[in-house]
């Protein structure tokens, strides 16, 4: 069995430091990758369903709808690094960015 390296192991760590936060925050949260691509999945506080992706050098927040995955009711898209870099993203950039795409769709 490969045992995970040092790098894995900080970014789930990393990740694991954001999901606290936003559970604390009211927010139900679980992921289903956190690389290539990082995806996660649950619920904002106030109750609407929604998908994050980040991948290649895009990172994208779908929201509401019946399925965010495949058709939200919103999706906002910010552009992260070159190539790959997005498919590998620190938790704490994670955050910073899912945080400002909530901050749009909440404006409208």
């Amino acid at each position: 069995m490969n045992e995970p390296t040092q790098w894995h192991q900080d970014r789930e760590a990393e990740w694991e430091t954001v999901f606290v936060t936003l559970r604390a925050e009211g927010w139900t949260v679980n992921h289903t990758g956190l690389a290539a691509p990082l995806q996660l999945e649950g619920r904002l506080p106030s109750g609407e369903a929604f998908y994050f992706r980040s991948r290649h050098d895009e990172v994208s927040l779908a929201i509401g709808g019946e399925d965010p995955s495949d058709s939200p009711a919103w999706e906002g898209r910010e552009t992260y690094g070159t190539d790959s870099d997005a498919s590998y993203l620190p938790g704490g950039d994670g955050l910073a960015i899912l945080r400002r795409l909530v901050g749009g769709y909440r404006q409208g």
